[in-house]
């Protein structure tokens, strides 16, 4: 039975034996920077930081979120519009 890198990550967090060593790479510098530079790998050039998690069978990393990137209508209030959150302030 395989397990998703979600799982992985909380059996190894919890102290429990995985059946690898849970990768979750920062790839949001490296995604930040060759979005900037437009030198995005062939095929990634389209595609989020999630997408490219994905379909590398990795678990995303969403600690820190890029802001420049998202609506600042409410960012004085302290709320973002990010397109990863369920909700949008009105």
């Amino acid at each position: 039975m395989t397990i998703t890198p979600k799982e992985r990550i909380l059996r190894a967090a919890r102290g429990e034996t995985v059946d690898a060593l849970p990768y979750v790479p920062r790839l949001d510098i490296w995604y930040n920077a060759n979005q900037y530079l437009r030198t995005m790998p062939k095929g990634y050039e389209d595609k989020t930081i999630t997408q490219i998690c994905q379909a590398e069978g990795w678990a995303a990393h969403h600690l820190v979120p890029d802001y420049t990137r998202y609506d600042q209508t409410h960012r004085p209030i302290g709320l973002y519009c990010m397109d990863e959150q369920p909700f949008r302030p009105v």
